[in-house]
């Protein structure tokens, strides 16, 4: 029998929330949130097949950019699930 792989579930992308802070912000205040958030683990994989001109803040490495990550993406989606960073997100008419 062999295996099937599940297709990857996607997330919004933060530009889609209309948070009233940019990614840094977001970041930073993520960062202020301690064990609530959680946060990933340094990548196995040697920098050697990374993209060194290409950086993510949210996991503190080089590879990929921030706009591009599916980890925050995740993340970002579980918080506001369960009632977390509401406050960053634009008010409708402001």
């Amino acid at each position: 029998m062999q295996d099937i792989e599940e297709p990857r579930k996607t997330y919004p992308s933060i530009d889609e929330y209309n948070f009233s802070v940019d990614l840094a912000g977001l970041i930073a205040y993520m960062g202020q949130m301690g064990q609530t958030v959680r946060w990933p683990r340094k990548s196995d994989k040697p920098n050697l097949r990374r993209d060194p001109t290409k950086r993510c803040d949210f996991h503190d490495n080089i590879g990929h950019t921030t706009e591009n990550s599916n980890t925050l993406n995740k993340e970002v989606a579980f918080l506001l699930k369960k009632g977390y960073l509401q406050e960053l997100i634009k008010k409708s008419g402001s």
